[in-house]
């Protein structure tokens, strides 16, 4: 959709909304903008919408002459301050955040969300652990409660900053005095440690599974994901057998809709752990209950499985299968290196 496709049509103020939400998502910003301009009364969350197209450029500054706009025909709300907050916080400008924040106590719009955006500014600097509290200690002589996401938002900083001490003693907070844990939260600690220079410890593992039997945790499919792939990095099969139990004694099965990561996943971790019979069980799932074609990277992980489980004759019936249904696309060096060690 271009604006010169909308030229001839007159919008309402609820279509007109619509547009400049999805146009800002899309990252169609100039088109927001002459969408905005057309509105003859834009509400609140046209200048939100607009707002966050700001924060998209780097623009603190106009997002700023928005909420001020907004102010002054009386239509500020909380929401209004923090989407203003969010994109001085997200640009750096802590200057300008200092200003919004002000205004937000001095006008009662400050609410938890408002010390979520602002805890943001805090992480990996020095000192962060010092001025988290301080903060903490504000919120609460507000009567404002941090809440779960404040703190899941909390150990996600300092796992991106790779501050480990700092992310457990978050997770020491949130079961003395926080409102607990939920798979959220452990899933960001699995996930914390995934692509950083430090694979995720036994230790931490162990800690981390615990919290979901601890806790009475839902467990979903991206738990599980993330949980797997960190235990599989420390190649203990008895770790990652227990792991398997733990999901299962939580109630998780696997979903109707299962993705192809989660299946190779899966298979891959009963490979690991010498459960072949549960990794050929989820490959039939695949092939014959639900008539699926795998893709070549689930070929690749059962091929591995039943290579690791010395099954060297069915590896390459499955490699030969493989050739057939994915000949087109079979370009990696990965399967011929694979059909070698075969």
């Amino acid at each position: 959709v271009c604006s010169s496709d909308l030229q001839d049509f007159e919008l309402d103020e609820a279509l007109s909304g619509t547009l400049i939400k999805h146009a800002v998502q899309a990252g169609q910003l100039g088109l927001a903008r002459q969408l905005f301009g057309r509105a003859k009364n834009p509400d609140a969350q046209n200048y939100m919408s607009l707002m966050r197209a700001c924060g998209q450029e780097g623009n603190p500054s106009q997002a700023l002459d928005m909420l001020w706009d907004l102010r002054a025909r009386g239509q500020a709300d909380a929401a209004t301050y923090n989407s203003a907050l969010d994109v001085c916080v997200s640009c750096g400008d802590m200057q300008s955040a200092s200003t919004v924040f002000q205004h937000m106590k001095e006008s009662g719009h400050v609410d938890v969300v408002s010390y979520n955006i602002l805890l943001k500014q805090y992480i990996g600097e020095p000192g962060s652990a010092a001025q988290v509290d301080a903060l903490f200690q504000e919120m609460r002589s507000l009567g404002l409660q941090p809440n779960i996401a404040t703190y899941n938002s909390l150990l996600g900083g300092y796992l991106s900053s790779e501050d480990y001490r700092q992310a457990w003693r978050t997770v020491d907070i949130m079961e003395r005095e926080g409102p607990g844990i939920d798979a959220y939260t452990i899933s960001i600690l699995f996930k914390g440690y995934k692509g950083k220079r430090h694979v995720m410890d036994a230790v931490s593992f162990d800690r981390a599974l615990a919290l979901i039997q601890k806790y009475t945790v839902k467990v979903d499919e991206v738990l599980v994901n993330v949980a797997l792939e960190a235990c599989m990095s420390l190649r203990d099969p008895g770790r990652l057998t227990n792991a398997l139990n733990v999901f299962r004694r939580s109630g998780w099965t696997m979903p109707k809709q299962c993705a192809m990561h989660t299946y190779a996943t899966l298979i891959k971790a009963y490979g690991q752990s010498r459960q072949l019979g549960m990794a050929r069980r989820l490959w039939n799932d695949i092939t014959c209950k639900k008539g699926l074609v795998p893709s070549e990277q689930l070929y690749g992980q059962m091929i591995d499985v039943l290579v690791t489980n010395d099954c060297l004759d069915n590896a390459l019936e499955l490699f030969a299968e493989m050739k057939q249904r994915h000949q087109d696309h079979l370009t990696s060096q990965g399967f011929a290196d694979r059909k070698r060690h075969v």
